[in-house]
């Protein structure tokens, strides 16, 4: 039984589907997919809809709520607890899972939580869906695995959390298949002045960000250039673009909402403008597209632009305040770059991540 929420942002979904893909390729295994929120009724999940608003349209606030779950993670358990316990036990004893696997910080204490009360010995495994800051809400030393993606998540729970290595396993971050396809990817080229270049911008399912600024700059500067935006979910800044750019702008830009196949889009690009969501990043790596991180959400994101510099991953931008000269710095030299980063993605890149993870949980 898999814990999850697929209406906090796309990136707990992409999760639970990269694992999904493998787990049903064993035989004899089942997997129910349980949407966390729903589990308190509509009032609770009337709250986790709020992520989307909160984080397109109020930054600041979304900040402060980072820091005010460090204050009393027990207390949210504690209520969070209450607000599911009937249902979820409705779906335990119907689905009589072997193992249980929380892939939202939600549903690690208050889902533990409940098991205690209940005295129900049944495996918790929680998978950090964060690479480097991790909230105080995922972190439970009752767990019998915490599986980490990334050195520096293993580093900060063994270290500064004090969790037993012996409940910590090192894993890779899991990424959808599809977003894998070598014959795709584009082979170095040398970029001379006056080339074409492929641009797309996105910010997350959600479609946050300065979206008509950052392709404003990139056309007028870069007058070869071709842009592709994603507005995601936000249909009112899709329709504002539109009527900003088009008009401008022609068949240079292409501006398109939430779509199922960002692969596509990713592979076709030369540059992924994006913001510091953990799963857009590692999509893109695993597209082997160089991204340009212009911004990160404060608290779970905020380390993840030095991440992608610190693994040569792509470049990164003060918003649209340096974005000509951090791309101009991309494509000097023919490329050269734009031709590191590619390297460096295919030798940090692990296809295998959502693999081996469906193998460890299954052999538990």
């Amino acid at each position: 039984m898999i814990l999850t929420s697929y209406i906090t942002g796309a990136g707990h979904k992409s999760i639970t589907e990269a694992l999904v893909e493998e787990l049903v390729k064993f035989p004899d295994v089942q997997v129910e997919i349980v949407e966390g929120f729903d589990l308190g009724g509509k009032a609770n999940r009337k709250v986790g809809e709020m992520y989307g608003t909160v984080t397109r349209n109020a930054k600041p606030l979304w900040g402060l709520i980072w820091d005010m779950q460090s204050l009393a993670p027990d207390t949210l358990n504690q209520v969070m607890a209450q607000r599911i316990e009937r249902r979820f036990l409705e779906r335990l004893h119907a689905f009589q899972p072997d193992l249980l696997l929380s892939v939202h910080a939600m549903f690690v204490g208050s889902i533990i939580n409940i098991l205690e009360k209940e005295k129900l010995e049944i495996p918790f495994v929680t998978l950090l869906a964060d690479l480097v800051s991790i909230a105080d809400l995922w972190i439970d030393k009752r767990c019998t695995w915490t599986l980490c993606p990334s050195e520096e998540s293993y580093k900060l729970l063994a270290e500064q959390w004090q969790v037993p290595e012996s409940r910590l396993w090192r894993c890779n971050f899991p990424i959808r298949q599809r977003f894998y396809d070598p014959d795709r990817e584009h082979p170095d080229r040398e970029y001379k002045s006056g080339d074409s270049l492929r641009v797309l911008i996105m910010s997350g399912g959600e479609g946050s960000g300065n979206l008509r600024r950052t392709a404003e700059l990139i056309l007028l500067s870069f007058p070869k250039s071709q842009v592709t935006v994603i507005a995601g979910r936000n249909q009112k800044i899709q329709q504002f673009l539109t009527s900003e750019l088009k008009p401008r702008f022609g068949d240079r830009i292409e501006i398109i909402g939430f779509v199922d196949n960002v692969q596509d889009y990713m592979h076709a690009a030369d540059i992924a403008v994006v913001r510091g969501s953990p799963n857009t990043l590692l999509e893109g790596v695993m597209c082997n597209t160089p991204l340009l991180v212009v911004g990160a959400l404060p608290g779970q994101e905020a380390a993840n632009p030095a991440y992608v510099l610190k693994n040569d991953l792509g470049a990164v931008c003060d918003g649209n305040r340096n974005i000509v000269q951090v791309i101009e710095q991309l494509l000097a030299y023919s490329g050269a770059q734009l031709s590191a980063i590619r390297k460096a993605q295919r030798a940090f890149r692990k296809p295998q991540a959502a693999r081996d993870i469906a193998e460890f949980l299954v052999h538990l």
